[in-house]
């Protein structure tokens, strides 16, 4: 059977490029890329639009109250507070893990897995969703919205 296969496509270096190939895109799925014409902004609001759904279905779920953890940061001049990303991920219930983009300051350490992200996302006290950028090469610090630097 190999040997038909071989006799197909040439020779076995060619054979090895596409299950190299293959095997880049299988992964590129897995970790949820989407494509090399993606930029970092779209990354960024597609990360932003599953948080704020996450935290509405939240709030819907538990007669307003929001996902929040005992801390506060300013946005815009604004105090807000962090979202606590672990009750949201909890049993995969409003979002099936932590998204990439967040910065530790959003988990309670041991009770979900949280990467290094650039960016704190702070919910205000009606639900709505903000971020800042915590991370080196910022364009602005304590400002909403995506600071041209992701994750």
């Amino acid at each position: 059977m190999l040997h038909f296969i071989l006799k197909r496509i040439g020779n076995w270096k060619t054979l090895m490029w596409i299950v190299i190939i293959i095997g880049l895109i299988g992964v590129s799925y897995y970790y949820g890329f989407k494509g090399m014409g993606e930029t970092s902004v779209e990354s960024y609001d597609e990360v932003r639009d599953r948080i704020q759904q996450a935290v509405t279905a939240y709030s819907d779920d538990h007669e307003g109250t929001l996902p929040t953890l005992n801390r506060t940061v300013t946005v815009d001049n604004t105090t807000m507070h962090l979202i606590d990303l672990c009750q949201l991920t909890y049993r995969g219930e409003f979002l099936p893990r932590v998204p990439p983009g967040c910065a530790y300051d959003n988990c309670v350490a041991g009770r979900c897995m949280c990467t290094n992200g650039s960016y704190i996302w702070t919910v205000d006290a009606v639900g709505n969703v903000s971020s800042t950028c915590i991370a080196l090469g910022c364009e602005a610090y304590q400002a909403d919205g995506y600071q041209g630097v992701w994750p």
